[in-house]
């Protein structure tokens, strides 16, 4: 082959390598000009962020969260417990656990969970200079998961309560202050994300506890229980209790999922007040069997009227809405096919119908003719949520119904009726009956409660009645 045919071959070999140089040369120039944008952004940014509004409001935010550390910080304890196992006549294993807590007041009470400091032969509390003192445990109401320690006063900062709860709402920025994973005296913040949460994780299965908790998503974990909730000011309104998760650690306990449970205050004050007093526990008791919307109508009228048909308009002469027809002659009634079988049945114009009746304690018998035209009542099977119910009469949404009013009771003597819809107690919604035995029972026995309803007979009025509590029978 001639020197020609090989400066031919090499004529595209010198085009691939201007080419390849031209590749490699534009990426470079692009990253030039995106490394100058950038500084250009970057310098922008600050000379923004040193002298703009934008900066001022989140550097007056940073200030702000910082005077909550400043001030809650103080009050803030680590609580280390030890429980001696024994293996033998002369030996034993010790158990360390740890959580959190926080200073009742200046005379050395602190409040924590009892999860934490249950069994313990011995407890320590770190306060937040590194000072470690011993306690002695007051009491608890393992029922709500609060215990009360002492330890030495002298140079304690107690933590500032929030005066009223029920400004407490949905979207509040709130802060967690705790050891979680043994991480002491840290904090995180974040939003209360619910009200009057029940998780069924305190008491047992035959005696349930009393849970009404405030759903945040701050960063809570494993040691963080019993440490304080702050609201926006400092001001303690619950103690960090739980989470909710399904991921565990290599320690077998939970990893937070975004889901943090803590024990509103009033629950806590209840408590403490008491044990603080008396040295003993005691829950209020209304009185009432609680019914929720959802329920099927079986639950309205108490244990006599677990099976029959609710009564809703009032159309029919003798009969009033909540009534609960249980027979109808000699026919046992579950429903409302049964009733107008039953109804059909009949010869002489008349029907004998057995009720219980909502403002009667003892069941009736009522006789009842029967309209020339199709009956005009309208009834609810057994079966059928209570909701539909109410929403011939357009009642306020929520609230939880009372199924049955044990007579004497405080609920008795104070005016509720079965079938009224409970809608607050003491200023705050109820939506559960989990959420209304645990606002009843924050209020200690002999004082009194505010309790707002609505009554179907009177759909128009919202009422408000007092009761005044008594010890609850069980406890």
């Amino acid at each position: 082959m001639s020197f020609d045919a090989y400066r031919h071959l090499a004529f595209p070999a010198a085009l691939i390598t201007t080419s390849a140089l031209a590749i490699v040369g534009i990426p470079h120039l692009i990253d030039q000009a995106e490394g100058h944008r950038d500084r250009v952004q970057v310098h922008r940014a600050s000379r923004l962020l040193a002298s703009g509004m934008d900066a001022d409001v989140l550097q007056q935010f940073s200030n702000a969260t910082r005077q909550i550390a400043r001030r809650v910080g103080p009050s803030v304890v680590h609580v280390s417990s030890a429980q001696i196992i024994q293996r033998g006549p002369h030996s034993g294993l010790e158990l360390v656990g740890s959580g959190s807590g926080w200073l009742w007041d200046e005379q050395g009470h602190v409040v924590t969970n009892w999860h934490v400091v249950e069994g313990a032969s011995r407890v320590d509390v770190q306060l937040h200079d590194g000072e470690v003192r011993s306690a002695e445990l007051i009491g608890a109401d393992p029922l709500t998961d609060v215990a009360l320690l002492r330890i030495p006063p002298g140079g304690l900062v107690s933590a500032t309560r929030a005066p009223d709860f029920r400004e407490v709402e949905q979207g509040d920025l709130v802060f967690a202050f705790g050891s979680p994973l043994d991480f002491r005296f840290s904090m995180s913040s974040g939003l209360v994300s619910g009200l009057g949460r029940f998780a069924g994780i305190i008491g047992s299965f035959r005696r349930p506890g009393y849970e009404d908790f405030i759903q945040v998503d701050a960063a809570i974990n494993p040691g963080n229980s019993g440490g304080p909730l702050t609201d926006a000011r400092g001001r303690v309104i619950g103690m960090n209790t739980a989470i909710a998760t399904r991921d565990e650690g290599i320690d077998g306990t939970g990893r937070f999922n975004g889901i943090g449970l803590a024990i509103p205050l009033p629950m806590i004050e209840s408590v403490v007040t008491q044990l603080l007093e008396t040295g003993d526990v005691q829950k209020g008791y209304l009185g009432v069997i609680i019914a929720e919307p959802e329920q099927p109508t079986r639950r309205l009228g108490g244990p006599d009227a677990a099976q029959g048909v609710l009564v809703g308009s009032r159309q029919a002469e003798g009969l009033t809405p909540g009534d609960i027809i249980l027979r109808c002659g000699d026919s046992r009634v579950h429903s409302e096919a049964e009733l107008y079988a039953a109804i059909e049945a009949d010869e002489d114009g008349v029907v004998e119908l057995f009720v219980v009746r909502h403002d009667v304690p003892d069941q009736r018998t009522l006789e009842v003719a029967l309209p020339e035209t199709p009956w005009p009542e309208t009834f609810f099977d057994s079966t059928e949520p209570l909701h539909l119910f109410l929403r011939q009469y357009d009642a306020p949404p929520g609230g939880v119904i009372v199924a049955f009013c044990e007579p004497g009771s405080p609920a008795a003597e104070c005016g509720l009726r079965v079938g009224d819809l409970i809608l607050q107690i003491d200023g705050r919604s109820i939506r559960s009956l989990p959420q209304l035995r645990s606002s009843v029972s924050s209020v200690p026995p002999g004082n009194q409660v505010k309790i707002k309803c609505w009554r179907w007979s009177q759909p128009t009025i919202t009422s408000t009645r007092t009761a005044t509590l008594i010890v609850h029978p069980d406890l």
